[in-house]
């Protein structure tokens, strides 16, 4: 993929677990309340391109080591790289 994608940024500083990610991911970015906080919903918002229909794009995980330490636990770091993957066609992820 193209290095000129638009790029959208999770910085795993930012949480340290399910609930924190979700709340995060709320306030990073616009995250239609009827979706609730759910890997289905975190899904939509990569296959609406974070709500701006931009794809292909490329998402930077910003201290991904961090994150894959602290959701890791109960197997959420594992859950969302597998949501992730369903997307890999229009998503170029970057582990920072």
């Amino acid at each position: 993929m193209e290095t000129s994608l638009p790029v959208f940024v999770i910085d795993g500083n930012n949480f340290h677990d399910e609930d924190s990610f979700f709340a995060h991911m709320r306030s990073q970015y616009i995250w239609v309340d009827y979706f609730g906080d759910t890997l289905n919903a975190f899904g939509e918002l990569l296959l609406s391109g974070f709500n701006t229909d931009q794809r292909p794009y490329r998402l930077v995980w910003r201290n991904a080591e961090k994150s894959s330490r602290e959701l890791e636990a109960e197997d959420f770091w594992k859950e969302l790289l597998e949501v992730i993957d369903e997307y890999k066609a229009f998503i170029s992820l970057e582990l920072d």
